[in-house]
């Protein structure tokens, strides 16, 4: 007999009762939405987006996976969004795209009927095939769970990400969460690096009518060069 992978036994438990399928298929209450949200750039424009564009009366729920050190509370006070944050701990591995550890996050989301949920994820993530970014995981993710799975932002590139925070939602991108720390030779951590080196090359203010600067591009080169003035 042949062994079940990781992703069948996950499928089997998601949606193998036809309660959770029913539920899926009956629902007309589209009221709770979920964002999962980091304090990066990505999430938060999503954020702000989803606020812009959802119905009044959605209820937009914050969502936190593993350990995030960024405090999102200030953003969330700014939109009004009152739904309290709801953590989960599933660790992020940015090398590991297997949408089973999500399967907590997906049961919470049933039992509260929360119709869908959002991820953060823009185009070039997609392109560089980033574990967890991509249409792949997400389809998977989809498939597995009883809820609406969608990344609004996989075919819009870093640059528009950032064009948008500036002009659209005039957010403070120095109060966001710092980018993950570059570490040359491991592949993933250089291709996010290059996505948001290369995003900030080319995104252009049109409110300020210059580029957009990366604020912590600057911090890093001013630490660099206050070490080789020691």
């Amino acid at each position: 007999m042949a062994r079940k992978s990781k992703h069948d036994k996950a499928t089997a438990t998601a949606t193998g009762s036809e309660e959770e399928k029913k539920v899926k298929e009956d629902y007309s209450d589209r009221t709770n939405q979920g964002v999962v949200l980091t304090g990066g750039i990505d999430s938060t424009v999503l954020l702000y987006s989803l606020k812009e564009n959802l119905p009044e009366d959605t209820n937009i729920i914050p969502i936190v996976l593993g350990n995030n050190k960024k405090d999102i509370q200030p953003v969330l006070d700014e939109l009004e969004i009152k739904a309290p944050i709801q953590k989960f701990n599933i660790d992020i591995d940015p090398e590991d795209d297997d949408e089973s550890k999500m399967l907590p996050l997906i049961e919470w989301a049933l039992e509260n009927k929360v119709y869908a949920i959002y991820f953060p994820a823009n185009h070039d993530e997609q392109e560089h095939s980033i574990p967890g970014k991509t249409f792949d995981y997400f389809q998977r993710l989809n498939d597995l769970s009883g809820v609406s799975i969608t990344a609004p932002f996989i075919t819009v590139s870093k640059e528009k990400i950032i064009q948008d925070a500036v002009d659209r939602y005039n957010i403070d991108l120095s109060q966001l969460a710092e980018p993950p720390e570059f570490v040359e030779g491991i592949k993933i951590s250089e291709s996010l690096f290059k996505i948001r080196q290369e995003g900030f090359k080319k995104a252009f203010s049109v409110k300020e009518n210059k580029w957009i600067q990366d604020p912590f591009a600057e911090e890093k080169e001013k630490d660099k060069d206050e070490e080789k003035g020691e």
